[in-house]
């Protein structure tokens, strides 16, 4: 499976923006392809921030093809004319890798705008180089559109779906939409790679003590809290059903991350708010290692994403719940009914947030039966860590394109 050259490109991202990814995905495809090296098409900024967070040795074989764009001006209709020529310089990128990529060379396209996806699909019906499309998320607005930019966005992503291609593949990034992809008729197996989205922890040695005292048991939205993808807003409605035991200290409810602009009208004050928002009105994230020394004093996680989201998408903050190993509180989900199925039990599950008020008090109340049960997820969650793993990730990539 050996490469002589691996091309990797992220023609958007800009500062640390999909850098964990980015570092992982070249990671994998070293591990996978051994090539002679790994040229990399992106932002400049983007670029010197996965690199600092990849080995030394990876850097070396690293070769950065910088991607530069005009800036941006703020009028409305400049900012049109600029973001087209902006397209016009991704297209051109896109034609100068293919044109001279050889059959020895494998291609992977990451990131970049959905019109410009668009037309690398059409591009690439050229040209017969093995290269693999990551998909992000945005199939989720097949489902879900809100809005005609999504429709738009759906439009484009149905269509370029039906073109078929031997040497190209879409890479979706966890374990539960290839299926739905297949069932819904999107795609057919053959065009889809299946692997997890890795993750990577700061100072991942915090999370090594065992945090088995429940005096209070301390519950954390983390990452940003949103209304309409994650119903974030519904932490605070669960702090004031469960205020008697928040001021009596038995329970502390915490987001951990941002506060969107559409999460202030819900706000009280039964929530512990540890977040980077410099203002109420201007949310922005904490630094990585506050944000898991925060992190590293929950008992558990809560998430209250509905069963149709985060279906074709992957949650940063759940990804981070696995590798910090913190058990979850939260609604049914085709993704944690996947864990589970995997490696056992990770937190407890509820149908809605009716049924979570119901049957949380008895849970938490038995201390003997929580400590029993806490124990178990832990050690779960430790099995989950291998399964989106570095290593793992890799040799299941590997797998799947070896019976392609």
């Amino acid at each position: 499976m050996k490469k002589n050259k691996v091309t990797y490109i992220d023609q958007t991202s800009e500062k640390n923006h999909h850098m964990v990814f980015n570092a992982s995905m070249i990671t994998i495809l070293n591990n996978v392809y051994s090539p002679d090296n790994i040229h990399y098409f992106g932002v400049q900024s983007n670029q010197v921030a996965t690199n600092s967070i990849l080995t030394p040795e990876l850097v070396k074989k690293v070769v950065l093809h910088e991607i530069k764009y005009p800036k941006s001006p703020s009028n409305k209709a400049a900012k049109t004319i600029v973001f087209f020529y902006k397209e016009i310089i991704r297209f051109f990128s896109f034609f100068k890798i293919l044109m001279n990529a050889k059959s020895n060379e494998v291609v992977i396209l990451s990131v970049t705008t959905v019109t410009s996806f668009f037309l690398f699909r059409l591009l690439k019906l050229i040209f017969r180089v093995p290269t693999f499309a990551v998909l992000h998320g945005d199939v989720d607005f097949l489902y879900n559109a809100t809005n005609a930019m999504e429709r738009f966005n759906a439009f484009l992503h149905k269509n370029m779906f039906k073109f078929k291609q031997a040497s190209f593949k879409f890479i979706v990034i966890n374990k539960i939409s290839k299926n739905r992809m297949i069932q819904d008729s999107l795609l057919v197996e053959s065009q889809i790679i299946e692997i997890n989205h890795s993750f990577t922890l700061s100072n991942p040695e915090i999370f090594e003590k065992n945090n088995f005292q429940f005096d209070t048991i301390n519950i954390g939205h983390i990452g940003s809290m949103e209304v309409e993808r994650k119903n974030s807003h519904l932490l605070y409605d669960l702090a004031t059903h469960f205020s008697k035991e928040v001021i009596n200290k038995k329970i502390e409810f915490a987001t951990i991350g941002l506060i969107t602009p559409n999460i202030l009208k819900f706000k009280n004050d039964l929530v512990v708010e540890k977040t980077g928002n410099s203002r109420p009105d201007k949310p922005d994230y904490l630094d990585r290692a506050e944000y898991e020394a925060y992190c590293s004093k929950l008992h558990f996680t809560i998430f209250f994403y509905d069963k149709n989201q985060y279906v074709f998408r992957t949650s940063g903050a759940v990804i981070d719940t696995i590798a910090m190993k913190i058990p979850v509180i939260g609604f049914k989900h085709p993704f944690f009914d996947y864990l589970e199925k995997e490696v056992g039990p990770i937190g407890y599950f509820f149908e809605d947030l009716n049924d979570l008020k119901t049957n949380l008090p008895q849970l938490i109340e038995d201390k003997e039966g929580l400590s029993t049960a806490y124990h178990q997820f832990k050690e779960n969650l430790n099995d989950a860590n291998r399964l989106f793993s570095l290593q793992y990730i890799s040799d299941d990539f590997k797998n799947q394109i070896s019976h392609t």
